[in-house]
């Protein structure tokens, strides 16, 4: 029932009767909304599928740092801004205590 229609109804049968249509519209849109819903019976769980054989061993991971060994004249700057890391990340992760003393010869662990 549109907007007009229920004003009409309003002022020629009083709002008491209005109303009354308007909760007996909704009363049966709810039964037709109830009578369109139909249960669904529930299937069976699908029947569990053999045990698959175990999967091949995952390739190696990549290491999660390379190896640089020091030359005469390297610094750890630029070491690292060889390989494109922060030389603060190379330091701890190689425990330097004095990032400024390196030898020839020592291997440093490089972040990938």
């Amino acid at each position: 029932m549109g907007f007009w229609s229920r004003v009409k109804d309003v002022l020629v049968s009083g709002p008491t009767a209005a109303a009354e249509n308007v909760r007996e519209e909704k009363r049966e849109e709810k039964r037709e909304e109830e009578a369109a819903k139909v249960e669904v019976p529930q299937e069976a769980p699908p029947a569990e599928a053999p045990a698959a054989e175990p999967e091949a061993p995952a390739a190696p991971a990549e290491p999660e740092y390379r190896t640089y060994t020091v030359k005469s004249g390297d610094t750890l700057s630029e070491i690292a801004l060889g390989f494109g890391v922060d030389w603060h990340e190379m330091a701890e992760l190689n425990n330097l205590e004095n990032p400024d003393l390196i030898y020839p010869g020592q291997v440093f662990k490089v972040p990938n």
